[in-house]
């Protein structure tokens, strides 16, 4: 018959061998995860998470909410739509462009106003330059409260995320409630 000799197949190993020692160094060098985050080198923010963004969006939403109360509370409101410094005769210039250039109030006109208003115990007075100020000065208000539980327990608490849906929510309503009491008042003509 032929020549040639027989064709012999031998298994090829497909996957390599792993002995026991370079398992070991697997397990060693294997980083478990756990819910602490890991800390930069001057343990301050944590990195590697979402945790960080957490704690500088507490910073923010507390150190925005606590400068704008105590600008509401140090200003005043004069005659006119003027809001004044104390000890300072002269009013700070008009910020709403949309009045200043078509004599028609924007929605957030008298926001300020209204925030200062509030924060010195006037109410009424507030409401009357701009009804959805209350709901918008109250949730301005109830961010220092929220920021700093969140500084408390983690964002991971129950209150944190709890809260967090609650200005989800508030950041959409808002909005839409300043709209529909801006058209109100242009409607009947209430603008101030």
């Amino acid at each position: 018959m032929s020549d040639q000799p027989p064709l012999v197949t031998q298994p090829v190993a497909t996957q390599p061998v792993v002995t026991q020692p370079v398992v070991a160094e697997l397990v060693q060098t294997e980083q478990v995860e756990t819910d602490e985050p890991s800390l930069n080198r001057d343990n301050e923010v944590p990195r590697g998470t979402d945790e960080g963004y957490s704690w500088i969006a507490a910073c923010l939403w507390l150190g925005g909410s606590l400068t704008i109360l105590s600008l509401a509370a140090i200003l005043s409101v004069g005659p006119s739509r003027h809001v004044y410094l104390p000890g300072v005769s002269v009013p700070l210039p008009e910020t709403c462009m949309m009045h200043a250039r078509f004599g028609i109030d924007c929605p957030g006109c008298g926001l300020t106003r209204s925030f200062i208003h509030f924060a010195h115990g006037r109410i009424f007075e507030g409401m009357s330059v701009n009804p959805a100020g209350i709901a918008i000065f109250l949730f301005v208000a109830a961010q220092v409260p929220a920021a700093s539980l969140r500084f408390a327990y983690g964002r991971s608490s129950r209150v944190a995320i709890w809260w967090s849906r609650c200005n989800e929510i508030a950041l959409v309503i808002l909005p839409i409630l300043t709209c529909i009491q801006w058209i109100v008042r242009l409607v009947l003509g209430d603008y101030r």
